[in-house]
C-alpha cells in the first residue's frame, strides 16, 4: 500500500506540476497577448492621431486660403466698383461732348445760313 501511496503521491505531484506549468504558460500567453494588443492599440491611436493632425493642419490652411481669397474678392469688388464709376463718368462726358459737337454744328450751320442770306441781300 505504501508503494501505491507513493505512486499516487508522485502522480498527484506531477499533475500539479503540469497544471502549474500550464497555468504559467497561460499567464505568459495572456501577458504577451496583452502586450501585443496594447502595442497595436497604441499604433492605431498614433496613426489616427497623425491622420487627425494632418486633417487639422489641412483645415487650417484651407481657412487661411479662404480668408485670403475673400480679402482678394473684396478688394476686386471695390476696384470693380471704382472702375464702373469711372466708365460711367467717361460715358457721360462722351455724351456731353457729342451734344457739344452737335450744338457746334448747328451753330455753324446757322452762321452759314446767316452769311449766305446776308450775302444774297447785299
Amino acid at each position: 500500500t505504501k508503494k501505491i501511496y507513493n505512486l499516487m503521491d508522485r502522480i498527484v505531484k506531477e499533475q500539479q506540476q503540469q497544471q502549474q506549468a500550464a497555468q504559467a504558460a497561460r499567464e505568459r500567453t495572456r501577458t504577451d497577448t496583452s502586450t501585443v494588443v496594447g502595442n497595436l492599440s497604441d499604433m492605431v491611436v498614433s496613426s489616427a492621431n497623425h491622420d487627425v493632425a494632418l486633417a487639422f493642419g489641412n483645415q487650417q490652411r484651407i481657412e487661411e486660403l479662404e480668408a485670403a481669397v475673400l480679402s482678394g474678392a473684396q478688394t476686386l469688388a471695390g476696384s470693380t466698383k471704382k472702375w464702373l464709376g469711372l466708365v460711367a463718368q467717361l460715358h457721360a462726358a462722351l455724351k456731353e461732348l457729342g451734344g457739344v459737337d452737335d450744338w457746334a454744328r448747328a451753330i455753324d450751320a446757322d452762321v452759314a445760313l446767316i452769311v449766305s442770306s446776308s450775302s444774297k441781300n447785299a
